[in-house]
């Protein structure tokens, strides 16, 4: 019996230790993910706002601190807007839809989608910010909320699909 304890234990420390390393590793990768957007794992979510400065900017001052206000404005409408595109490309890949031409009522859902998300924005922040070499301004916005991907999910969006009545969430 002592003999069958002793290699079941070993197999369960080198269990648990890998499975913490591997963690930690994905966990590092992430911090500095600042190329990929959408969800970087089921907590975060990022997007990626880039903007031109204005054409009447003299210098590159100037030229950067208006890239930087036009990248600002745009986190919130870009944030929503990429939320609900996973959400829709997601709920058309549940419900087996081929292509979004089929949903009618897109606006609606569109509407209802960022009124929907619009609380989440509140867990958002800026991990990274930096200039290109003509001066645009790159920002890269991150969600952070415990469970927020199956909280995305859970969204109750009714689709008007060709065909059909209004086809609720499950």
């Amino acid at each position: 019996m002592k003999n069958i304890l002793k290699p079941i234990a070993l197999i369960l420390l080198f269990s648990l230790c890998w499975s913490c390393r591997v963690i930690q590793v994905d966990a590092e990768k992430m911090k500095t993910d600042y190329t990929t957007e959408g969800f970087l794992d089921a907590n975060y979510f990022q997007v990626i706002i880039k903007s031109s400065p204005d054409r009447n900017a003299k210098g590159l001052v100037a030229k950067r601190d208006s890239a930087v206000r036009k990248a600002k404005e745009r986190i919130n409408t870009h944030t929503l807007g990429m939320l609900a595109e996973y959400y829709i490309v997601s709920r058309i890949k549940e419900m087996g839809i081929k292509d979004r031409k089929e949903i009618l009522n897109m606006d609606g859902v569109y509407a209802t989608l960022a009124e929907e998300l619009n609380p989440y924005l509140r867990y958002g922040s800026t991990a990274y910010e930096y200039y290109e070499e003509d001066c645009s301004a790159v920002i890269v916005y991150r969600i952070f909320k415990p469970g927020l991907q199956k909280d995305i999910e859970s969204i109750k969006v009714d689709m008007l699909l060709k065909g059909m009545e209004i086809i609720p969430k499950k």
